[in-house]
């Protein structure tokens, strides 16, 4: 499943990989710009790659989004990353959101990994 969103930085395209067991839903979730080779701070800031986790009342999906610091492959590995927000379903196989989840970063502790 994959999306769009929009905030101050720009437009970023959101690709989740999941698995529903009732009602919780787990996974990976990776961003990216629409166009990662563009040269502005929008490619490199969305490049990262995370853990998904949700729960499903009704037809309301509670969306937990978390961006470790300092992982592999990561440009900006100082940062991490939670985005939480809701989903809506009117059916079986399509949910939207708000194109502006609440978000919140913060820079780690964790030491840069070596290269």
């Amino acid at each position: 499943m994959s999306g769009t969103s929009v905030d101050s930085q720009g437009a970023t395209v959101v690709t989740w990989t999941l698995t529903q067991d009732g009602a919780q839903a787990s996974g990976t979730v990776t961003t990216r710009a629409p166009d990662p080779l563009d040269g502005s701070c929008n490619a490199c800031h969305r490049d990262k790659s995370g853990s998904f986790s949700g729960t499903i009342v009704g037809r309301v999906l509670a969306m937990d989004m978390r961006f470790a610091a300092g992982v592999d492959g990561d440009p900006t590995p100082l940062w991490s990353a939670i985005m939480t927000g809701s989903a809506s379903s009117s059916a079986a196989d399509s949910w939207s959101a708000p194109t502006q989840a609440p978000t919140r970063a913060r820079e780690s502790s964790s030491p840069e990994p070596s290269r």
